[in-house]
């Protein structure tokens, strides 16, 4: 009995003796835990830097995170399923260098300041390899020109042994009126970068933002409207030829217009978009009856709006314009000549709104701005009678001034975008030809083939005060389309259809409808 007391003292005492070796290992790996490891679970910076001599191995998985604070040098860091590095804040810039890179997907979270050319920087001195992500914090409010670029990644080591390659977790990030990418020096396009050989990585201008990007696009919507308020006069009255001598004093008019441009992808800085409109006309005039001239002079008032999308990035833009106008029009009874001179004023309003590439929501203000017009027409129609019908072709020429006033837009997220007062020139020069007297003498059709040409038209953009972009109209295109008119002598009205598009330029016009009724009393 008392020999089977001692044998179980003595496994009670092992077990005891265990149990404290147990804990010595516990309190042992606590206590390298706590020099590698805060309370929140991240890796100190204090574990990983020169005192080291370099020799600590790091493996990062699963979402590890490690903020590093002052600038660290590892021998090896293996980074693997969203494991991440985040390079302290934007108020201190630190560096890590690492011997050797490895794994696949890892994060780095790196900031920096691209107009001073400040930033985190990553540095591999022997060699690396993988794919791994750079978030790099957006910044609306820089004071970026376009011409700036940052590296982010450096390697010392032999060309071949640079294996890794880096991208951004967004398209490009947006640091005040440009959007920059991440790349090799030879994928830069925009800027020049010296090459090294070492696959270095860097940050360089790609397009604009999002924010500045539809700021132009307003700009390009707003010279449009002004083009399509630059009507013919077939296209404001229908066909007063048709007429021959009127019979009354006064006339009254309607139209509805409705089209739609495309923006070429041909330009890096703004891609492709594509922008609606729509709008209705009227007006009055009285008409004064000479021995070869007949004269309409008359009121008119115009209500346009147009919605305009970007192709690259989530938004849309809306603007409503009001114009009020007078015209002086002059038919020869006996040359067929006839001239039309027109002056309008246009007061303008919009706004835009859009999903940047980080995927937050960016609005801009209201802008008001006023547009003036003056434009000339002039054309002469001859005649071949046929049987009953009229062919007849008609040379025509037209030369349109616009005025357009400044106007500027505070976004939400810190971008200032202004555009300078801008001017147009347009010249239009062609012909319509078609006959007349079909379907019992009331319907007259015809087809037009018009060569336009801006001689000016250059607007220009500021972002933040800094960046300047200057978007060019000026060249030459061509317009065709075919018109219907149909008349009733009777009561003296006419509905008129016209149809068109334009090639050979940037804005295409992809097609466009006005739809008319003059009646006279």
């Amino acid at each position: 009995m008392l020999e089977y007391k001692i044998q179980s003292k003595k496994r009670q005492i092992e077990r005891l003796k265990e149990d404290i070796e147990r804990v010595a290992v516990l309190e042992e790996e606590i206590k390298r835990s706590e020099e590698f490891f805060d309370e929140n679970g991240w890796i100190k910076d204090s574990a990983i830097d020169d005192k080291t001599k370099n020799t600590v191995n790091l493996k990062m998985s699963n979402g590890a995170r490690w903020t590093v604070t002052n600038d660290s040098m590892l021998k090896e860091l293996d980074l693997s399923e969203g494991a991440q590095v985040e390079f302290s804040d934007n108020n201190k810039f630190v560096k890590v260098s690492v011997s050797k890179l490895k794994g696949d997907g890892g994060v780095f979270k790196m900031y920096g300041n691209i107009v001073k050319g400040e930033s985190d920087k990553l540095i591999t001195r022997k060699g690396s390899e993988g794919v791994h992500i750079i978030e790099y914090e957006d910044d609306a409010k820089a004071t970026t020109t376009g011409r700036e670029f940052l590296k982010l990644v450096e390697n010392k080591g032999n060309q071949e042994d640079n294996k890794a390659s880096y991208k951004l977790n967004v398209h490009c990030t947006e640091q005040g009126g440009w959007c920059f990418a991440l790349g090799e020096s030879d994928a830069s396009k925009n800027v020049n970068i010296s090459a090294d050989g070492k696959r270095d990585f860097y940050l360089y201008p790609a397009t604009l933002s999002t924010g500045a990007s539809s700021s132009v696009l307003f700009g390009e919507a707003l010279y449009q409207l002004n083009a399509v308020s630059d009507e013919t006069l077939v296209q404001r009255m229908g066909e007063i030829h048709a007429d021959g001598t009127p019979q009354e004093d006064n006339n009254v008019w309607i139209k509805r217009v409705g089209g739609k441009f495309a923006g070429s992808r041909s330009d890096y800085r703004v891609g492709g978009y594509s922008n609606r409109y729509w709008g209705f006309a009227g007006g009055f005039n009285r008409t004064g009856f000479g021995d070869k001239w007949i004269h309409y002079k008359g009121l008119m008032l115009r209500h346009l709006q147009s919605s305009y999308t970007p192709e690259d990035y989530a938004g849309i833009g809306k603007i409503y314009g009001r114009t009020a106008g007078v015209y002086s029009t002059w038919l020869n009874r006996e040359s067929r000549a006839y001239y039309d001179l027109v002056a309008n004023i246009a007061r303008y309003k919009g706004s835009y709104g859009l999903t940047n590439y980080s995927g937050k929501r960016v609005e801009s203000d209201e802008a008001r701005l006023n547009a003036y017009m003056l434009s000339a027409e002039a054309g002469r129609r001859m005649e071949k009678q046929d049987g009953g019908k009229t062919y007849w072709w008609q040379p025509e020429a037209q030369l349109s001034y616009w005025f357009t006033r400044g106007y500027g837009f505070s976004l939400s997220n810190g971008l200032s975008a202004e555009t300078d007062n801008f001017r147009s020139l347009m010249g239009r020069f062609g012909f319509r030809a078609g006959v007349d007297g079909l379907d019992g003498g009331r319907l007259n059709i015809y087809g037009k083939l018009m060569y336009k040409r801006e001689f000016i038209g250059t607007i220009r953009h500021r972002f933040n005060g800094s960046a300047v972009e200057e978007f060019k109209h000026r060249g030459g295109w061509l317009e065709y389309g075919l018109g219907v008119v149909r008349r009733n002598a009777e009561n003296g009205r006419q509905l008129y259809f016209e149809a068109q598009r334009s090639s050979m330029h940037k804005m295409r016009q992809n097609w466009q409808v006005n739809m008319g009724v003059r009646s006279m009393f």
